[in-house]
C-alpha cells in the first residue's frame, strides 16, 4: 500500500543497488549527531580493498568530513570533534564480521555508543560541520576523486541538534530514487546507468 507522504506514483522498495556507477547526493545537515542509523549491504570491496559507503572529505585537511568506509576487518568514520569550528575526528575500530555480502547496520545511539550490527564498538561525541556539495551515498568523494561502491542501501537516518533526515529507497515505474521523507525530496541518480530495485514493500 502506498503511503500518503510518498510522491505521486512512488512505491517503497526494499533497497536500491548500485553497480558502482549510480549514486545520489544527500541533504546537508549540521550539528552534533544525536542518532544515526545506516543499513547497507556491499556487494564487493572497492578501491584499495575498501567499502566506500557514504560521504565526503578533503584529502589535504580532512575539512568538510562526514564519511564512512570499511575493510574486511575494520571501519572508519570521519567527522568533526567540535562545532561550529572544524577539528577532524577519525573514529577507527575493528569489526568481527566482514561487511561484504552481509546486511549491516551501523548506528550511533543517543548516549554516544556506536554499534556495528549488534556489537558495541566504542563511544564518542560526533559533529558535522560539512558545507560540501559532494555528500554521496553509494561512494565517498575525497576532494576531486570519487571512490564508487557496488552496494545496496536500505535506509539512511540521521538526527542532529539542528535537524533530521530519513532517506529510503523508492521507485517510480522502473526508475529508482532515494527519497528524503521530511523535505519530501526525491534524490535522483547522478551517475550513469540505472539502480537495481529491491522488492516492493
Amino acid at each position: 500500500m502506498e503511503m500518503e507522504w510518498l510522491p505521486a506514483g512512488a512505491r517503497k522498495v526494499e533497497y536500491l543497488q548500485s553497480d558502482g556507477s549510480q549514486w545520489v547526493e544527500f541533504p546537508n545537515i549540521l550539528g552534533q549527531i544525536q542518532e544515526f542509523e545506516f543499513i547497507f549491504m556491499p556487494n564487493t570491496l572497492g578501491s584499495m580493498s575498501a567499502v566506500w559507503a557514504f560521504g565526503s572529505w578533503e584529502a589535504t585537511s580532512g575539512a568538510n568530513g562526514f564519511s564512512l568506509d570499511l575493510s574486511n576487518t575494520g571501519l572508519r568514520l570521519l567527522c568533526s570533534s567540535s562545532y561550529p569550528s572544524f577539528s577532524l575526528q577519525e573514529f577507527s575500530k575493528s569489526i568481527s564480521t566482514p561487511p561484504v555480502n552481509n546486511l549491516n547496520t551501523f548506528s550511533i545511539k543517543t548516549d554516544g555508543n556506536v554499534y556495528m550490527n549488534t556489537s558495541n564498538i566504542g563511544t564518542g561525541t560526533f559533529y558535522i560541520t560539512s558545507t560540501s556539495n559532494n555528500r554521496r551515498l553509494f561512494g565517498v568523494a575525497v576532494s576531486s576523486t570519487f571512490y564508487s561502491q557496488s552496494m545496496r542501501i536500505y535506509s539512511f537516518k540521521l538526527k542532529t541538534t539542528y535537524g533530521k533526515i530519513e532517506i529510503i529507497p523508492v521507485r517510480i515505474g522502473d526508475t529508482g530514487y532515494m527519497y528524503e521523507k521530511f523535505s519530501k525530496t526525491l534524490l535522483s541518480n547522478m551517475g550513469t546507468g540505472s539502480f537495481t530495485l529491491g522488492q516492493d514493500k
